[in-house]
């Protein structure tokens, strides 16, 4: 008699076992995988937290930019926690990785971001980048060579009107800005015709 209730109860936990398993599988093995590669992810992960650059106006005046986040977010395994669904259900997993930073500008605090994602594996990947009231979105990363007087050379994108809007919401009147794959924030310029470029 007990060797047959061992023997049930051995059988419920494997059922269960099997049903949990079956059910996890489901809900976080996921359909669609992006990745980041190791080009790619140098938008970011040159950068490190509480890093600091120095930029110098045409004035003299000078700002101070702090990097204060960065996460990346690039793992392989189909089985993940951070999983996100799509229109059809289908459940994926898109690789991104993010920078966060502040401007010291005069007597203002200027927020910062850039972040790179990769949407489909098939396709180039994407860029968001933020400067005070700047903003771009979804872009593909269109790169020219950067160069300035202090030696910093890179390959950057370039935001302006062409690439992206201003959210009125936010002070910082932003014109423009350069950032740089391997040298992060490279120049911007305020809409008052004040540029400032990097110097260290």
């Amino acid at each position: 008699m007990k060797r047959f209730i061992k023997a049930v109860l051995y059988i419920i936990i494997t059922v269960l076992c099997i049903i949990v398993i079956s059910f996890l599988g489901i809900i976080f093995l996921h359909h669609k995988i992006t990745h980041l590669s190791n080009d790619s992810l140098e938008w970011v992960d040159n950068r490190n937290i509480d890093e600091k650059m120095f930029f110098r106006s045409q004035y003299g005046n000078i700002d101070t930019l702090i990097i204060t986040q960065k996460e990346i977010h690039n793992s392989i395994n189909p089985i993940n926690f951070k999983s996100n669904f799509n229109k059809e259900a289908e459940i994926y997993y898109e690789a991104y990785a993010e920078v966060k930073y502040i401007l010291l500008h005069k007597h203002d605090t200027i927020q910062g971001s850039f972040l790179i994602k990769n949407i489909d594996n098939a396709v180039p990947i994407e860029i968001s980048a933020t400067l005070g009231n700047r903003l771009a979105e979804g872009i593909t990363i269109s790169t020219f060579t950067y160069s300035t007087t202090h030696n910093f050379k890179d390959d950057a994108v370039y935001v302006d009107d062409y690439n992206s809007k201003v959210e009125p919401q936010r002070k910082n009147n932003i014109y423009s800005f350069v950032y740089g794959k391997k040298n992060g924030l490279l120049q911007y310029a305020f809409t008052n015709g004040e540029t400032f470029n990097r110097v260290k």
